[in-house]
């Protein structure tokens, strides 16, 4: 699918081209170096646990609880693995990590950007949106997967939206980097399940042969099978049943999902976050309730959490919708609140508001412009993954952070509008 122009202009060369997405990859990287520069003390604060993981690993303890040998499979592994590998190099070594991932992601970027036929302006505007985003720069300082999960995003819609152009065995390396993916953050799964619909529901309204979907299709589960099935059976080994996630989904719905969250949170004004002395106080209410019923281990606790969020989401119908409004205006939310947005002087919260006001405007009115071109189909992998993020981000905690995966998808959606706004294109046509 390409975008053109009515009007005549003259095309940039290949040389040109690549050029200015190389001045973008260089962007990126020297962007994310500067920040952690500046803010060298973030890359030390682990906040997620991610790098107390990595320093078992490396001191040849496995993937097990920081400060102990009770095997974990509360975070997923893939970032941890990654940030391993670094530790030689101490903060230094996940700088250069960080910053490494920033320019694949802008590399991936454009090539999807490309096989979906933005222009070279609007290609450039798109990496320029994903190389200075304010949210993925700020937490580029810090030892969490929101560099890894962007880049692996950006990674996986290149694969997906030149997949017609690839040997019918392409469709394994994607399935692999698909589950890259769900080893950085689980979510994926659910934009796996939404995309899959979507392939089936197109080959049911295609003349293309069964026998060859099928081919592609068990090429991308084996694939998918060989990065993911490790995982599963380390888990079944350890705990005695395979888990192909974490034991960590049930906290987070739980997290989202009570009471205390509905009263303090949601019934309060816009911009109040769930913090300090009264969320520790309900988390250590949670821990005795546990040790009252005699839950032990984290298979059981995280059937404990999800269980206790799904009565409350039973018993409670409104709050729970009212709650997951608010979560999704938390998911898309334009500038930080609470300790997110200590940091910082009023005058670049405006500043960062106004910027991610004007991409959403112009996001919505590319996810228009292309919803409505004949060859809409095209933009649906785009389209999904950031339909899959915002319904998961509904149900499970909020914040802004998690949005991180979405936004390569959101990059080319505002790439999209600028063509129709500033060339007038008339429509969207196939190569």
């Amino acid at each position: 699918m390409s975008c053109e122009a009515t009007v005549t202009t003259a095309k940039a060369t290949p040389a040109g081209q690549s050029r200015g997405i190389c001045w973008m990859i260089g962007l990126a990287v020297i962007v994310r170096l500067l920040a952690s520069l500046n803010w060298p003390d973030n890359m030390s604060r682990d906040l997620d646990a991610y790098l107390g993981l990595a320093r078992s690993l490396f001191d040849g303890a496995g993937f097990c609880t920081p400060g102990t040998n009770q095997p974990t499979a509360f975070r997923p592994p893939l970032y941890p693995l990654l940030l391993a590998l670094t530790l030689p190099l101490q903060v230094m070594g996940r700088q250069l990590l960080h910053a490494a991932l920033g320019g694949l992601s802008i590399l991936w970027l454009d090539r999807s950007a490309r096989a979906l036929g933005l222009s070279t302006r609007s290609r450039l505007v798109a990496a320029l949106l994903l190389a200075c985003d304010p949210l993925l720069v700020w937490y580029s300082t810090f030892p969490m997967t929101e560099s890894l999960c962007t880049t692996l995003s950006a990674w996986l819609l290149a694969r997906v939206t030149t997949q017609a152009d690839r040997p019918a065995s392409s469709p394994a390396w994607t399935g692999a980097v698909f589950g890259l993916c769900v080893l950085a953050r689980p979510t994926y799964w659910a934009y796996g399940g939404l995309l899959g619909l979507w392939v089936f529901w197109q080959q049911m309204s295609s003349t293309n042969q069964w026998q060859n979907f099928a081919r592609r299709c068990l090429w991308a589960l084996l694939g998918l099978a060989l990065v993911v099935v490790p995982w599963v059976v380390r888990n079944a080994i350890v705990f005695g049943r395979p888990v192909l996630m974490t034991t960590h989904g049930g906290y987070t719905l739980l997290l989202a999902n009570n009471p205390r969250f509905y009263s303090e949170v949601v019934q309060q004004p816009w911009g109040t976050t769930w913090q300090g002395a009264s969320l520790a106080e309900w988390t250590e209410e949670l821990e005795q309730e546990m040790r009252q019923a005699g839950v032990a281990g984290e298979l059981a606790r995280d059937r404990w959490h999800g269980a206790r969020a799904k009565k409350f989401i039973a018993e409670h119908p409104g709050e729970f919708a009212q709650a997951s409004w608010h979560r999704i205006r938390m998911f898309w939310n334009i500038v930080p609140s609470g300790e997110a947005a200590a940091p910082f002087p009023r005058l670049v919260l405006l500043l960062v508001g106004l910027l991610y006001a004007s991409y959403w405007l112009a996001s919505l009115l590319g996810l228009s412009r292309v919803m409505w071109s004949p060859h809409w189909s095209h933009w649906m992998p785009i389209v999904l993954l950031v339909v899959a993020f915002t319904c998961v981000h509904a149900l499970y905690w909020s914040n802004m952070r998690l949005r991180a995966p979405a936004l390569p998808a959101t990059a080319m959606l505002a790439g999209a509008a600028l063509m129709s706004v500033t060339q007038k294109v008339g429509k969207l046509e196939k190569p």
